[in-house]
């Protein structure tokens, strides 16, 4: 089937083609509208108290480093975290919905893993900065609650208490957004694609339709001819 062939069937099947093509001018509406996805990130450090040893969950690096990972553990709960090899994979790239993670960074490879800082990485996206910065907060909320409740749990005294300390002091904010051309291009691409199959299907369902009519007339004048035969 040439270009003119499926010009001319488009003419000739002007409603459905019409149908097709404004559906097509409405994913273009839907997919030329800005679209951002604002990512915040910090890194939390977990430092030995700076009273009097006694804390016994932070008495060497190696203790601070678990007690880093059973924080991470508590937070996290039964959140089915994306784990990724990279961990500067922007958390909106991981495809989750608006929200926050964090994670203790390992320098092993894909398949060991080895802690070797009391350290976590806390991720958070959102539509707008503001919802960026307040997933952020509450990241950084359920931390300090874990690490109080388990410092609770051991009876720690107040001087002796595990120090928080964000690197660096304030998150550090980024614009993440796709480009609307390929975007447009694309749903251009597939918009036609998809017209035409409708088109050449169209055409075809009807190719059959008209040979089971012609067939059932051609039984019918058989049947006629057979009777009067007789």
């Amino acid at each position: 089937m040439t270009l003119g062939d499926l010009f001319l069937l488009a003419r000739r099947r002007w409603p459905l083609t019409a149908v097709c093509l404004l559906l097509t001018g409405l994913a273009l509406l839907l997919v030329s509208a800005p679209v951002a996805a604002w990512n915040a990130r910090v890194s939390v450090v977990l430092l030995v108290p700076l009273g009097t040893p006694g804390n016994p969950i932070a008495t060497t690096t190696t203790s601070l480093i678990a007690t880093t990972g059973i924080v991470a553990r508590r937070v996290n709960g039964p959140r089915d975290e994306a784990q990724t090899v990279s961990s500067d994979l922007n958390l909106a790239s991981t495809g989750v919905r608006p929200g926050w993670s964090l994670r203790q960074p390992s320098v092993g490879g894909q398949w060991d893993v080895n802690y070797e800082e009391p350290r976590l990485d806390v991720k958070s996206w959102g539509r707008t900065p503001d919802e960026a910065f307040a997933q952020m907060d509450k990241a950084l909320s359920a931390i300090d609650e874990s690490l109080k409740s388990l410092q609770d749990s051991r009876g720690v005294d107040q001087s002796q208490r595990i120090r928080v300390q964000p690197s660096p002091a304030q998150p550090v904010l980024t614009i993440q957004s796709g480009s609307r051309i390929r975007a447009l291009a694309g749903t251009a691409l597939a918009g036609l694609l998809l017209t035409l199959a409708a088109l050449v299907g169209a055409e075809r369902l009807s190719g059959r339709r008209s040979r089971s009519v012609l067939a059932d007339v051609d039984d019918e004048a058989l049947r006629e001819l057979a009777e009067s035969n007789h």
